[in-house]
């Protein structure tokens, strides 16, 4: 029993995150004593410096020249992602098109900023390319992701690069550089940090998911509707296509990719982020009647990726040592 609930904690607290969530939206209010809007950038924050605790220095060097893994990750994201994004809101336009437009948008979307590098490292996969990704990713996307929801969409805006710079700055990029700090003196004194820090980030990830459920049903983002039952099923086919697809792409010959390399790209290059996202489509579309419609596959893939992808992880961590 203990072995089996070794392997599967972090399966089982997804789905209690979830219920509770659902069960209890209350605590996803602003105003709650959970204090969600800081409490998920602080878990990120935790997540990450924990993340620099106990990353090899010398992996993290070997990943920023594995120039063909970066290339595969982002590609995927920013070309084969918006055209699989465009062949679902094909099959949606006919029944709404201003979802169909809210699916197109999503595909333009870069990475998790958080989840993507996390789950790569529940699965046993590279997380030093993933976390390289994850940051490269959100800061092209500052640039791309706009250049192309203003060409699917004809929308354009003032956009807040330096704050957004600002946000990937403070909740990874600050955090891991910390981290990678303390874990020098560290090893030197003590040796590699004890084991039970690497599941801290594990523990983060069903915080956020926890605070992103409750705060989605408490602000009356789950309404049964078409619309709603249309976006989820759109949500669910485009995250199957990426993530069956992007482990296919990192398969490529050509990329000469590992196991772990692979399990980086897989959840790198079919992520998409929310973060970014809502606040990207609400400086676009302001004023727009659409907004709430355009927002949904955005919010509703992000939870089917956090569930899917936490599930994905916990099965592909069950081979160790062959990442």
């Amino acid at each position: 029993m203990s072995l089996w609930f070794k392997r599967h904690w972090f399966v089982i607290g997804l789905v209690l995150a979830v219920a509770v969530g659902a069960l209890w939206p209350a605590l996803g209010a602003n105003d709650s004593l959970l204090f969600p809007k800081v409490s998920i950038h602080l878990a990120i924050a935790v997540a990450f410096a924990i993340v620099g605790l106990t990353l090899p220095t010398t992996q993290l060097r070997s990943a920023i020249g594995l120039w063909k893994g970066h290339l595969a990750i982002q590609v995927f994201s920013f070309a084969v992602m918006p055209a699989l994004a465009w062949l679902v809101a094909a099959a949606v336009e006919p029944l709404d098109p201003g979802l169909a437009t809210g699916v197109r948008i999503l595909g333009c979307l870069p990475t998790t900023i958080a989840t993507a590098a996390l789950f790569t490292r529940t699965a046993g996969g590279d997380e030093a390319l993933a976390l390289c990704n994850t940051t490269l990713g959100n800061l092209v996307g500052v640039v791309v992701t706009p250049a192309l929801i203003v060409l699917i969409a004809e929308r354009s805006g003032a956009l807040d690069l330096g704050g957004a710079i600002a946000q990937i700055a403070r909740d990874v990029v600050v955090p891991f550089a910390i981290g990678q700090s303390i874990r020098w003196p560290w090893v030197r004194r003590s040796g590699e940090p004890p084991a039970w820090l690497r599941q801290i980030p594990n523990v983060c990830v069903l915080i956020i998911v926890l605070l992103v459920f409750a705060g989605s049903v408490n602000s009356g983002g789950f309404e049964v509707g078409a619309s709603l039952a249309l976006a989820f099923g759109a949500a669910a086919v485009l995250f199957s296509a990426g993530s069956l697809f992007a482990w296919w792409w990192a398969g490529w010959r050509g990329f000469g990719l590992g196991r772990g390399q692979r399990i980086a790209v897989l959840f790198c290059a079919s992520q998409k982020t929310l973060a970014v996202g809502v606040p990207l489509i609400a400086v676009l579309f302001a004023g727009d009647p659409r907004l709430a419609l355009l927002t949904l596959p955005v919010l509703l893939y992000h939870l089917v990726q956090l569930v899917a992808g936490g599930i994905i992880a916990a099965r592909m961590a069950a081979p160790k040592g062959k990442a």
